[in-house]
C-alpha cells in the first residue's frame, strides 16, 4: 500500500513542478519579520509565508528533511530508518519517506515527511485534497488536515512556515484498519522540532 502511494505522490510532485511557474504569485505573507532574508538566524516558528513558491526565495534552498531527523524518531514507531532511496529532495519539495519495519504487520505504518516552498494556501486550494480540519496547532504553527478522496486510508497535515509548508502523511499497512488520521497530530508535533525554524538553515538539498 505504502509503494503505491508513494508512488502517486511522486507522481503528483512531477505534475506541480511541471505547472510551478504558471501560478500566480499570492501578494504578501504575515506581519512580522523579512521572511525573505535568506541568511537571518532570526527563529520565525510561527510565521507563514504566503508566496507562491514560483516567488519564494527559499525555492531552491530546501534542505534535505531525512539527514535532519534521527533514526530513533522512526524506529520508535515501528518504521526502518530511511536510506539513501528514501530521500526525495529537490527544489521544490524535500521529503523522507519511512516504511514499517516489517511490511506484513497489520498494525504497522508508513510516513511521508516533507518541507515545501509552496504555501499552505496552495494545499487549502487543491481539488485532490478533502479538508477534514483546520486551524490544528503544530508546535507554534498552525496546520489544517486532509484525506484524499481517492485513496481514505492515508491521511495528510500540512501546516504554514516562513519558508512555504511542511507536512506529514500516514498510510497503513495493507490490512491496517486504523483510522490515519488518529495520531497524526502526535506525530507532526513530533517532527515539527527537526524542521528547520530560521532562515540560516536553509539550504540546497544534497
Amino acid at each position: 500500500m505504502a509503494d503505491k502511494v508513494f508512488d502517486r505522490t511522486a507522481s503528483w510532485n512531477r505534475r506541480r513542478l511541471a505547472v510551478l511557474f504558471l501560478a500566480p504569485a499570492l501578494v504578501g505573507c504575515s506581519s512580522g519579520p523579512d521572511l525573505g532574508d535568506v541568511g537571518s538566524d532570526e527563529d520565525l516558528s510561527g510565521y507563514t509565508a504566503t508566496v507562491a513558491a514560483g516567488d519564494s526565495p527559499y525555492l531552491d534552498l530546501l534542505p534535505s528533511v531525512c539527514k535532519r531527523i534521527p533514526d530513533l524518531f522512526f524506529t520508535s514507531r515501528g518504521m526502518k530508518p530511511p536510506d539513501a532511496i528514501s530521500d526525495d529532495s529537490g527544489s521544490l519539495l524535500s521529503l523522507c519517506n519511512a516504511v514499517s519495519a516489517n511490511r506484513k504487520d497489520p498494525t504497522g505504518w508508513a510516513v511521508t515527511v516533507g518541507i515545501y516552498a509552496d504555501p499552505i494556501s496552495f494545499f487549502k486550494s487543491e481539488s485532490s485534497l478533502q479538508i477534514v480540519k483546520d486551524n490544528i496547532a503544530v508546535g507554534p504553527d498552525i496546520g489544517t488536515m486532509f484525506r484524499d478522496p481517492e485513496d481514505v486510508t492515508t491521511c495528510r497535515l500540512q501546516w504554514g512556515t516562513f519558508y512555504g509548508s511542511a507536512g506529514v502523511t500516514i498510510y497503513p499497512n495493507m490490512g491496517n484498519t486504523m483510522d490515519p488520521c488518529r495520531d497524526i497530530v502526535e506525530v507532526a508535533a513530533a517532527v515539527h522540532q527537526y524542521l528547520p525554524s530560521r532562515p540560516n538553515e536553509m539550504r540546497p538539498a544534497s
